[in-house]
């Protein structure tokens, strides 16, 4: 059991732990649990003083996400940093943290991830052809605000990078409307057309310039253009 495991089932049993002005050692809570908890409190001084004191700043620690915090008067905070955070910087941001452990998601496990998430999923939209600027900032703005959206992003930016370090010579473009330059997908809608395709019907009025995708995904488009 580590100094901050012990301060956090200590408190968790009644029984408060902190140091006084000459930094020696205090105890207080419920009698019943100082006198289960003294024994091990003895025993563990040194390191408990230690960590009240001074945070133990691991480097090796890889920059996470997810992290949890201990505090040595409450109970463990969780918290979601993005772009990822060093150990450093979290123990930084968040004074009177004694100490900050690393919750590394199947994402960051998968692709080892240090670098900016956002220019990440950026080069993914890009290699998807989505070009609309509303589309790109929703995308975005909802991965810096929900981890689950962040982790499906990241998953398909990471497994698309790592598809394409595989391949020796990329395939020719599939024949589709997602792989046609006039392939459009505003919001988070499933795509339209911007094409000059008097046959299919208009999204947003009469006059509006995009076009529900045709039936086949333009398999048999005679103006299907590769946007790849």
């Amino acid at each position: 059991m580590t100094p901050a495991e012990l301060i956090h089932q200590a408190r968790a049993d009644g029984v408060t732990l902190g140091l006084k002005p000459d930094g020696s050692l205090k105890a207080g809570g419920l009698p019943e649990a100082l006198t289960r908890w003294l024994p091990t409190i003895r025993e563990h001084k040194a390191g408990i003083v230690e960590a009240l004191a001074f945070p133990v700043i691991a480097t090796s620690t890889p920059p996470a996400r997810r992290w949890f915090l201990y505090f040595p008067d409450r109970h463990p905070v969780e918290i979601f940093r993005s772009p990822p955070a060093t150990l450093t910087d979290v123990l930084v941001d968040n004074p009177g943290t004694i100490a900050a452990e690393p919750v590394l998601d199947q994402v960051q496990a998968r692709c080892n991830a240090t670098s900016d998430d956002t220019a990440l999923i950026r080069s993914w939209l890009a290699s998807i052809g989505e070009t609309d600027a509303t589309a790109i900032n929703e995308v975005l703005t909802k991965c810096g605000s929900d981890p689950e959206a962040l982790d499906y992003f990241m998953g398909q930016a990471c497994d698309q990078g790592h598809h394409q370090a595989q391949e020796l010579a990329p395939p020719p473009a599939a024949h589709s409307c997602r792989t046609c330059q006039h392939f459009r997908r505003p919001g988070l809608s499933g795509g339209y057309c911007n094409g000059d395709r008097p046959d299919l019907a208009h999204v947003y009025g009469a006059h509006h310039t995009l076009r529900q995708i045709p039936a086949d995904n333009g398999k048999t488009c005679g103006q299907w253009r590769s946007s790849v």
